[in-house]
């Protein structure tokens, strides 16, 4: 497999199959960012073409001192918050009536704990959704995350440690009420 670095420097000098690799390889890491930060199918795959555009773009401008893919998700990351913006109802927008693949309740192959987690996901805040779908979605380090954000890497420490909290008593109580 080739490395980032190598497929950055063969699409700054004008490679575009490097750069379509490089799409490839992030396009679906990207969508599950825009996903969970914008909650519309449709939104999240316009803001990944539009973030690989972007990207595509400036790539000239990348310097290699962060992680190309910390780079990327800052634009997706950036875009996604321009379109909420952009459509005014940033707390009012619920994919999961209108999209089936969302709705995990309706599944029956999606065991208690499954179905827990997924609720307890789509309780939390933006942040802190964000937080966790970058660490352990998209495995991105504490750093990452912070430049990502724009948050402090202590603040990106201490939200992904309450988001954890929060999420295993959210957790804990969705499955007692399921046993019940």
């Amino acid at each position: 497999m080739i490395e980032d670095k190598t497929l950055v420097l063969k699409s700054q000098q004008g490679d575009h199959s490097a750069f379509g690799q490089l799409v490839m390889r992030y396009s679906k890491r990207c969508f599950g960012l825009a996903i969970r930060i914008c909650k519309q199918r449709e939104l999240a795959e316009d803001i990944v073409q539009e973030s690989m555009i972007l990207a595509f773009e400036h790539i000239r401008q990348f310097k290699n001192e962060a992680k190309y893919s910390t780079w990327l998700y800052r634009i997706v990351y950036n875009q996604s918050i321009k379109a909420l913006r952009g459509q005014k109802f940033w707390e009012d927008i619920d994919t999961q009536s209108n999209d089936p693949a969302y709705d995990s309740a309706d599944t029956e192959w999606v065991d208690a704990n499954e179905n827990a987690l997924k609720l307890a996901l789509d309780k939390l805040k933006d942040n802190e959704r964000l937080v966790v779908d970058l660490f352990y979605y998209q495995e991105q380090s504490i750093e990452s995350i912070s430049s990502i954000t724009s948050l402090s890497i202590s603040n990106v420490k201490v939200l992904l440690f309450r988001t954890r909290k929060k999420l295993a008593d959210m957790i804990s109580n969705e499955l007692n009420l399921q046993q019940k």
